[in-house]
């Protein structure tokens, strides 16, 4: 019995190997499939990471990559919008950010960087509107309080006391040139011109490259007599920045206060 159970073992051991001789295969077997699922998070960090270097278009590439594999987070709309704005895009950065507050209605910064990309497009009214909504969901935010200051008292020229109430918090909260210039440029809208002085030096002291700081501080000196002072502020103005839209406008002042 053992020699037979031999025999069988050796044909059927040459069976196999006439049929593996004749398929030229080795037989099948079953293998896990290796080929990884697409993730959005690596498409949506490889977006993050073109946008911190400044390639705009590539961080879009890759954001729309992430938004075809997760239509529904608002980061990724949020952050796109960004690289349009940088690119100059306002339109479809709104519409970006528009669709990621649909998808996050409460994330402050998403409404501040809506309402920048409304000032960029000349819709400053709905630029104030959302620097309030970031101001309600985020009150520490030093740059909301400071662009909505700025949206009322130089874009709407209105409600100066309400926009002086943000420009003192902003500069309470983080002092810096912007603020400190938003608050002189309020002060000034108000007349209370001493107080303007103060706070464009204040700014002018943190960046005395800043034209606007130069010009407002020109009107509060010619405001409060200060001629000389005046005159060099607004000829330091103008030599800031040789294409200003205001230079018509200036040069009168100028010719007025010699």
């Amino acid at each position: 019995m053992a020699k037979k159970t031999s025999i069988y073992l050796s044909l059927w051991t040459i069976l196999i190997l006439l049929l593996t001789a004749c398929t030229g295969e080795p037989s099948p077997t079953a293998t896990p499939d290796v080929t990884p699922t697409p993730d959005s998070s690596v498409f949506y960090q490889r977006g993050l990471d073109y946008l911190d270097q400044g390639e705009y278009e590539l961080a879009i590439e890759e954001f729309n990559r992430a938004a075809q594999l997760d239509p529904n987070s608002a980061d990724i709309y949020a952050n796109r919008g960004l690289a349009h704005h940088w690119l100059d895009a306002p339109g479809e950065a709104n519409a970006d950010y528009s669709r990621a507050i649909e998808l996050d209605p409460d994330f402050y910064l998403t409404y501040y960087n809506r309402g920048v990309s409304f000032d960029d497009r000349g819709d400053h009214e709905r630029a104030v509107a959302d620097y309030r909504r970031a101001v309600e969901r985020n009150p520490e935010d030093v740059s909301s309080h400071n662009n909505l200051a700025w949206g009322l008292a130089f874009y709407l020229d209105t409600d100066y006391e309400e926009a002086l109430e943000h420009a003192l918090t902003s500069v309470e909260l983080e002092s810096n040139d912007y603020n400190q210039d938003t608050l002189a440029l309020v002060y000034l809208k108000l007349e209370r011109y001493e107080d303007a002085l103060t706070h464009y030096n204040e700014a002018l002291a943190l960046n005395d490259q800043q034209a606007e700081s130069y010009r407002g501080r020109g009107e509060a000196n010619a405001a409060l007599g200060n001629v000389q002072a005046a005159i060099e502020d607004y000829q330091t103005y103008l030599r800031l920045t040789p294409a200003a839209p205001d230079r018509e406008e200036i040069e009168a002042k100028l010719d007025a206060l010699r």
